[in-house]
C-alpha cells in the first residue's frame, strides 16, 4: 500500500506566544494560511515573522501543511 504525500502531513502544532511564551495547541487547515496570532494568555497579537509564509512556520512546532506538502516533494 502506497501513502499519499498529504497522509504524511502533521496538522497539529504548538504554538509558542513570542510575548509570554504561552504554548497553544492549533490544528492546521491545508487550504488556510493564517498572518497574525492571538495569544489566548496575554492577548497580544503578533504577526508572522519576515520570511516565514503565517504564523505557524514563524512560531509553531511544525512547519504548515502547505510547506511540509512543499518539502515531502522535494524529499521524493
Amino acid at each position: 500500500m502506497t501513502l499519499r504525500i498529504h497522509d504524511k502531513i502533521i496538522y497539529k502544532t504548538n504554538v509558542t506566544c513570542p510575548g509570554c511564551g504561552c504554548i497553544d495547541t492549533r490544528v492546521m487547515k491545508f487550504e488556510v494560511v493564517e498572518q497574525t496570532y492571538h495569544c489566548p494568555s496575554c492577548q497580544n497579537v503578533y504577526a508572522k515573522k519576515l520570511g516565514s509564509c503565517c504564523i505557524y512556520c514563524s512560531y509553531g512546532s511544525k512547519n504548515c501543511p502547505v510547506i511540509q506538502d512543499i518539502q515531502l516533494k522535494l524529499n521524493h
